[in-house]
């Protein structure tokens, strides 16, 4: 039992000190909020709609993030790949 105890405590020390670090806690808390709110707007959408929609979003905001930190993209194909996606999706809703 006492192992488990500081083993518990030794890991809520670590996630404090990473909380801590402001390069990581205001990511994450800005991340938790866009999720939150997220749901939020699905939360009435039917699943039909909802599952392309939210894979879409995590298609286009990957795509844009990498574009934002220089990785190499295909910015043609992602174009595409993202008028595809929502085309789909504006049948899905139609």
């Amino acid at each position: 039992m006492l192992k488990w105890y500081l083993g518990t405590v030794g890991q809520l020390r670590k996630w404090a000190d990473l909380i801590s670090i402001y390069h990581y806690s205001v990511p994450f808390i800005v991340n938790l909020c866009a999720s939150a709110g997220f749901f939020y707007m699905l939360g009435d959408a039917p699943v039909s709609v909802a599952v392309p929609v939210t894979n879409a979003t995590t298609f286009a905001a990957t795509a844009l993030s990498g574009m934002v930190l220089g990785e190499e993209t295909r910015v043609g194909l992602v174009m595409i790949g993202t008028a595809i996606i929502v085309l789909g999706v504006w049948i899905c809703v139609m």
